[in-house]
């Protein structure tokens, strides 16, 4: 397992808006990401979760087209005998870019915690589903997608309605 390190003030604070230097993700995601961290809770607090692990390196590498792929992203998550974890995570389009980023990075942080997932896939209801020689998929890590997804398009709902309302005032107020 990794160790927890304090997160610096200043990285725990550009998680509204930026992910920690240890994640990295390719220019095209960029807004997607900084929209998601604005508008997601979620989000945020796995963002917060990877600035409190330096040791652990997550970059997202541009995939090209899903073609008849069944997963949109593949993480390959390496960890090293001094503590290191490295995840390089394989991400294709189309898709909902960010349900998949947070999906992944909950993968991610379910090995900073050191969950089992090959022990865990054998015991009934645990929430986790072997899907190759050494591939799991998590209900955990699906809800999570899911969730950071519903956050952001609230949000987004919430923000065309605040703009219908203020451009609705602003008809009502100009007119004599």
């Amino acid at each position: 397992m990794v160790p927890l390190r304090p997160v610096s003030r200043e990285v725990a604070d550009s998680c509204t808006t930026q992910l920690p230097p240890n994640v990295v993700v390719p220019p095209f995601l960029q807004p997607h990401v900084e929209e998601a961290l604005r508008s997601s809770p979620t989000l945020r607090a796995q963002c917060h979760n990877l600035a409190r692990t330096p040791s652990v390196f997550v970059r997202f590498l541009a995939g090209g087209l899903r073609g008849d792929r069944l997963y949109a992203a593949r993480a390959e998550i390496r960890k090293y005998e001094a503590g290191a974890m490295i995840a390089n995570v394989v991400f294709y389009l189309p898709g909902n870019v960010v349900e998949v980023v947070a999906h992944e990075l909950e993968h991610v942080l379910e090995q900073v915690e050191g969950l089992e997932l090959r022990h865990l896939a054998e015991v009934r209801g645990s929430g986790v589903l072997r899907v190759g020689r050494d591939n799991y998929e998590t209900d955990r890590a699906f809800d999570v997608g899911r969730r950071v997804s519903a956050e952001v398009k609230a949000s987004r709902l919430q923000q065309r309605t605040a703009e219908r309302q203020a451009d609705s005032v602003a008809a009502h107020a100009t007119v004599p």
